[in-house]
């Protein structure tokens, strides 16, 4: 039968080897106590207070020491209070030589074991003062001699104590050494695991950056390919032009239709050309701003008379929303125009009879200006907006088969906005519409 409450698992191993010391060597004290004093010298009230000390303290002392915040140092106070309740006992017993003997021994190894030289120094001054104590109450009388059964008894005690608080120490000590070697596994354990997981980040690295080159292999080559991909183009664009006057001009009007869908599938395909070479330019860092004055309206009327028979296509109605005084801007024009078109151009594709208005806000206060552009067209939900400034992607499936498109405008459009120190965001709702607002610094260098 185990005699100790099941310990909780926090408890401290000193409070766990105290308290089956106290169990077991207690009753020896008790029946010391009993057979040197019987039967002249024990009283009724003398007999309570050993079996409370010897019998029950065991238990008030581990359950005070386990529900402690700090359970060693409440156990050392517990030892402290077992020396000045010792010095009562000696007082008691007279100072016998064998029952004395086998009790100072228990309690001074006790303490100089737990809680080292310094805390036996206390504990034995505590037991010094517990004789004090009790010989003022209660008088001072030495009988060094006592009878064999009881120096016998004294005898079993203190080897019972002996071979009990060896044990126990031992059953520490082989806890502590399956717990070292318990350790000493798991770190191995670790070791190796770092070892695989770092072995595994090289080689992540390695084909990170092998990825990267490649990317930005692709993207350089693209970059200095821009001249060679777009003169051949221009010269079928500038060919067909010219073809389609000299055919008007002597009455050829049946090549007209054709060299026309030459000129705009070459212009289309010119279109496509510029955005991926345009993204190809900012992956390889190629892409630099044009710092340059000038006035926000001239720009912003010049970009909605372009895109005007693009407006008409679809049968939708424009609206510019712009305040009457200048807003002079000090930026990349170029790359503002560009934007606005992307958005103007996105805005009537996906509308059919609508409305498409751009309202121009300024923010002295901020230095900035705000461009929206309002559409009613088919909306988009959640979840395709999450896709939308993902290069190659449009809102779905569907979309690219209905409208065409690289899906590259908008990514391009957020880069550029990006470089002018700017930003791009986006409200929609399906079959209602969509809000593209683009946010910019008057001045790009104060925004660098």
């Amino acid at each position: 039968m185990n005699m100790a409450p099941s310990p909780g698992p926090a408890i401290h191993p000193i409070v766990r080897v105290d308290f089956l010391t106290r169990v077991v060597t207690m009753p020896a004290i008790l029946l010391m106590v009993i057979l040197h004093l019987y039967p002249a010298g024990l009283t009724l009230p003398l007999l309570g207070a050993l079996v409370v000390h010897t019998l029950v303290w065991p238990h008030i002392a581990y359950h005070l020491a386990r529900r402690s915040k700090t359970p060693k140092a409440t156990e050392l106070r517990n030892l402290l209070i077992d020396g000045l309740v010792t010095g009562v006992w000696l007082t008691v017993l007279q100072l016998s030589l064998w029952p004395s003997t086998a009790i100072i021994v228990a309690m001074v190894g006790g303490l100089l074991s737990v809680g080292g030289p310094a805390h036996a120094v206390r504990g034995v001054v505590l037991m010094l003062g517990g004789v004090l104590l009790s010989a003022s109450v209660v008088g001072l009388q030495i009988q060094p001699d006592s009878s064999l059964s009881v120096s016998l008894l004294s005898s079993a005690a203190l080897f019972g104590y002996m071979l009990t608080f060896a044990y126990l120490s031992h059953a520490q000590s082989k806890r502590v050494v399956n717990g070292l070697r318990q350790i000493r596994q798991q770190h191995a354990e670790i070791v190796e695991k770092s070892l695989l997981l770092e072995q595994r980040g090289l080689e992540l690295n390695e084909a990170k950056e092998s990825a990267e080159a490649a990317s930005h292999t692709k993207s350089q080559f693209l970059a200095n390919m821009s001249h060679e991909l777009r003169t051949p183009l221009n010269a079928i664009i500038g060919y067909a032009e010219m073809l389609a006057e000299e055919a008007q001009d002597i009455g050829r009007t049946g090549f007209v239709d054709d060299l026309e869908r030459i000129r705009g599938s070459g212009k289309h395909l010119l279109s496509l050309i510029n955005e991926i070479l345009d993204l190809s330019k900012i992956e390889a860092g190629k892409m630099d701003l044009f710092i340059e004055s000038f006035e926000l309206k001239p720009m912003l009327k010049g970009v909605v008379d372009s895109i005007a028979p693009v407006i008409a296509a679809n049968g939708n109605r424009f609206e510019l929303q712009i305040p009457a005084y200048a807003i002079a801007m000090h930026t990349d024009q170029t790359k503002l125009r560009q934007i606005l078109f992307n958005l103007l151009s996105n805005a009537c594709k996906f509308t059919e009879r609508g409305t498409i208005t751009v309202n121009v806000e300024l923010e002295a206060g901020r230095g900035e200006v705000v461009l929206a552009v309002h559409d009613s067209g088919i909306g988009m939900t959640d979840e395709q907006l999450g896709r939308l400034f993902q290069p190659f992607t449009q809102a779905d499936a569907s979309t690219t088969r209905k409208y065409g498109g690289t899906g590259l405008g908008l990514t391009i459009s957020k880069h550029f906005a990006s470089m002018m120190g700017g930003d791009i965001a986006v409200s929609s709702q399906p079959e209602r519409g969509s809000i593209f607002t683009v946010r910019l610094p008057l001045d790009a260098r104060a925004a660098a």
